[in-house]
């Protein structure tokens, strides 16, 4: 996909453009994104985060709360504890956590999908 803008290279400020630019990117991008506030709750996700684990945002919200040991899994079918998930790992340390692979529990095909996941900080008004 390719997304073009009037900006100059340079030119600082965030336009209404801009703001449209970046939405349709993030509806359109084929990468799942999905992002949490500090306290674990899913502030947005994109259509692909939805479509590649096959949940919705409220599925995914509600995997995360409970908590439960057989919900999100390492490759080698362990649990993945609350204090391994990649999120509370860079709320903890504020370092980019990269090629963690999860499987996450889908409570209707009654299987875990794995998927690569990469977790980074990003703090207010960067």
């Amino acid at each position: 996909m390719s997304l073009h803008t009037n900006k100059q290279p340079g030119q600082s400020g965030e336009t209404a453009s801009d703001k449209g630019l970046f939405e349709t990117l993030f509806k359109r991008m084929a990468k799942g994104v999905i992002c949490q506030n500090r306290d674990g709750k899913i502030i947005t996700a994109n259509p692909a985060a939805e479509k590649i684990l096959g949940l919705t945002v409220a599925q995914i919200q509600k995997i995360i709360d409970h908590k439960e040991e057989e919900d999100i899994i390492h490759q080698d079918g362990s649990p993945f504890l609350p204090e391994q998930y990649p999120f509370y790992q860079v709320i903890q340390s504020g370092k980019t956590v990269q090629n963690i692979v999860m499987g996450i529990f889908h409570p209707e095909k009654k299987n875990a999908d794995m998927d690569s996941c990469e977790c980074r900080t990003r703090i207010q008004g960067e």
